[in-house]
């Protein structure tokens, strides 16, 4: 697959990873991570989703590390994917093997599956992070407090009406984010982290979105994509439980009208009608001349 071009090259690098990680030994795991790692850890409770953003090699090794103490992979069932030159997304039913103790559930060699949606941002050496957001907390899959899926019902009982809902909600937020307030639509416990690779308009390399509540999520949404002449979704997967998308958005940054580009793919949890939180990566890049 590296052969392949750019997003052989991408899908390469998450393969070796995912092998990696069902191989369970933290410096083979390591092995495929790049030299400039990123990782937002977004972990679904009971009480909703925390954040923990882990950035260079030494917390991403011991976050490996620690992992394993509590459950390793066994298998990855990959239920839908997209491939970009610069990242993967996959949404998976994993089978993970309990290590230690998790949650309220103490140690035991227990097997369960859980279902995520991975953003795996890419480098030619390896991932740069796995944005991993899972559907229910490990603790209640364990503990078998997961309510099983319900069936349709009702005069629309036959479309994925919960999908639907969340589309919109999707294309509420774009056209939001280009009016410049999007507060109404995230939750007051919405959390974000978003890193932006690239030359930006001041000279200086990279962008970070990195909040805890709706309030300053909101303002730093909106200031990612500040001064854009358009923007648009390049892709989307809407699910039940999440949304995913890549935006793409134009910015005039000369009078002489020199363009940038700025791509950023990203996941959002829905919760009630809003947003519950944004965990992405992006590219900052000139326009391609025609």
């Amino acid at each position: 697959m590296a052969q392949a071009g750019p997003r052989g090259a991408a899908l390469d690098v998450v393969r070796a990873h995912v092998a990696a990680e069902v191989d369970t030994r933290t410096d083979v795991i390591m092995s495929t991570v790049s030299e400039d790692p990123w990782f937002p850890l977004p972990d679904r409770t009971a009480d909703g989703i925390t954040l923990t953003v882990l950035e260079g090699t030494p917390a991403v090794h011991d976050y490996y590390a620690d992992r394993s103490d509590a459950y390793v992979v066994l298998a990855s069932n990959q239920l839908k994917q997209l491939v970009a030159d610069w990242y993967v997304f996959n949404e998976s039913a994993a089978t993970l093997r309990q290590t230690g103790p998790i949650g309220d559930n103490p140690a035991a060699d227990a097997e369960f599956v859980v279902n995520s949606a991975v953003l795996f941002p890419t480098a030619p050496d390896g991932i740069r992070g796995e944005i991993a957001l899972t559907h229910f907390p490990f603790a209640d899959v364990l503990a078998g407090r997961v309510p099983p899926r319900a069936g349709g019902s009702g005069p629309l009982g036959y479309l994925p009406v919960e999908e639907i809902e969340h589309s919109h909600l999707l294309d509420r937020f774009v056209d939001a984010l280009a009016a410049g307030d999007v507060a109404d639509l995230l939750t007051a416990d919405h959390c974000a982290a978003v890193r932006v690779d690239g030359p930006s308009p001041n000279g200086a390399r990279g962008t970070r979105v990195e909040a805890y509540d709706g309030a300053s999520a909101a303002a730093q949404l909106v200031g990612l994509f500040a001064g854009a002449d358009d923007l648009t979704l390049s892709g989307r997967i809407v699910t039940d439980w999440y949304v995913f998308a890549e935006y793409l958005a134009r910015f005039t940054t000369s009078p002489g009208g020199g363009v940038r580009l700025r791509r950023v793919a990203a996941m959002h949890p829905v919760r009630d009608g809003r947003l519950e939180g944004t965990f992405g990566y992006g590219l900052d890049e000139p326009a391609a001349t025609v």
